[in-house]
């Protein structure tokens, strides 16, 4: 059986989201090469949404998914001040068209 994914960070989001390091830039460069200015992307599993928040900085439209409450808070408060170009939607990765 596989451990649910909402509940496997349970009481470990803040210090996964202070001390997971960040995605490298090439990361980014790579979609901006290969994606159209302003394309949409989802991140399935964002966690605390630090790759959401570099990928709506970078010009792109996020949707951001994140099964655990926690994460899915911390991911919030991160992306807040990008208004409208990120989503945060709770769902787990089987559950999103």
């Amino acid at each position: 059986m596989r451990p649910d994914s909402a509940v496997v960070f349970a009481d470990k989001a803040r210090v996964y989201g202070t001390y997971r390091p960040e995605h490298p830039q090439a990361v980014i460069d790579v979609l901006q090469s290969r994606l159209a200015p302003g394309s949409t992307i989802a991140d399935i599993g964002a966690g605390t949404g630090r790759l959401s928040q570099r990928l709506a900085q970078a010009g792109f439209w996020v949707k951001l998914v994140e099964p655990n409450a926690q994460m899915r808070s911390i991911a919030a408060d991160r992306v807040r001040t990008l208004g409208d170009a990120v989503t945060v939607l709770a769902a787990e990765a089987n559950h999103t068209q």
